[in-house]
């Protein structure tokens, strides 16, 4: 998640990329605080047990990861001769 959080969080310094408007997710991103840990960037809640969600704002995290992950290569098919089987 520490990677995820920072090229997520260099994009939108960056600017590099925008969302719909929805209001909720903006909510839920303003809900996150982000903190540095000894592995990297990372967001959490204010405190726990708070009813502010950040839900949406992991979700983000996630999308933009997988969105920008190239995806890894299929098995080679294998041809089997039916006189070998």
């Amino acid at each position: 998640m520490v990677p995820a959080t920072q090229r997520f969080f260099e994009g939108v310094m960056n600017r590099s990329f925008t969302h719909s408007g929805d209001p909720r997710l903006a909510c839920h991103v303003s809900n996150a605080v982000v903190r540095n840990t000894l592995r990297g960037l990372m967001i959490f809640k204010e405190a726990k047990g708070r009813p502010r969600k950040i839900a949406l704002a992991v979700a983000s995290i996630i999308v933009l990861d997988r969105a920008c992950t190239a995806p890894e290569p299929g098995p080679e098919p294998q041809f089997f001769n039916w006189a070998d089987l």
